[in-house]
Formats: C-alpha cells, sequence, structure tokens
C-alpha cells in the first residue's frame, strides 16, 4: 500500500557516487526494510519515487531529510497524501558496515510537515503514468 517515508541520514554514510545517494539509499531501504527492490521505473502496477533534496550530493558530512513515496499508483490529493502512512527513520552506518535503519515514530509530525511540498510521486513520472493510462 502507499506510504511515504522520510529518512535522516548523513550524506557521506551513503556508500557510493554522490550523485546517486538518494537511489542507493532507497534500494538499502527497500532491501533491508521491506525485503523487495526499489522500483523506480514508472509502472501501472507501482513505482517508488526519491525526491531530489538540497545537499544530498555534498563532499561534506551534512545531514539531510531524505523523502521516498513507496508503491505509487495514482496521483494522490493533498487530503489523500496527508491520510496515507509517513515513515520516519535515521540511517546511519559505522566504519564500513552497511546502512542500518532506525524507527523514529516520534519525528512522524515533522516528517509529514517536510515532505509535504513534494508531488506523490514525482511530477514527471505522474504524467508518465497518465500517459500509459491512455494508451
Amino acid at each position: 500500500s502507499p506510504a511515504r517515508v522520510c529518512i535522516r541520514a548523513c550524506v557521506t554514510d551513503v556508500p557510493g557516487n554522490p550523485l546517486e545517494r538518494t537511489t542507493t539509499l532507497g534500494q538499502a531501504f527497500c532491501r533491508k526494510i521491506l525485503n523487495r527492490q526499489f522500483q523506480s521505473i514508472p509502472d501501472l502496477l507501482g513505482y517508488d519515487h526519491d525526491h531530489i533534496r538540497p545537499s544530498f550530493d555534498s563532499p561534506n558530512p551534512v545531514l539531510v531529510w531524505f523523502v521516498f513515496d513507496l508503491n505509487v499508483t495514482s496521483e494522490l490529493s493533498r487530503e489523500q497524501l496527508h491520510n496515507i502512512p509517513h515513515f520516519v527513520y535515521i540511517a546511519t552506518r559505522q566504519r564500513a558496515s552497511e546502512l542500518e535503519f532506525i524507527s523514529r515514530d516520534i519525528w512522524v509530525n515533522k516528517g509529514r510537515e517536510l515532505a509535504k511540498m513534494y508531488r506523490w510521486g514525482g511530477r514527471e513520472e505522474q504524467e508518465e503514468l497518465r500517459a500509459m493510462r491512455k494508451s
């Protein structure tokens, strides 16, 4: 079912190419927490969307909120978006270990507030979905 996930992470804890941090984090989260692949390609059966946040590619160890929309199958109004589950996690990595995700339910309202500026599923991806439905 649809959900929005906000993950607070130090950008330098996310391994790999800095320009791919958002996708890398989404893949790690889906694999480790949901036991499935991150589905970034828009599809009528559902896809996952990663919103690109400022400073995500910083070479410095700054904290950034990453926002992910999971199981997107259609557009949602603001009210519908407010009513879907929102989950908040901290991502951390000690030395060379894998990323660990720690749930922070106490921050859910902060996550909702932070993420409400983003269109559910991404603008271009929703347009692709609309075009798929027409064909």
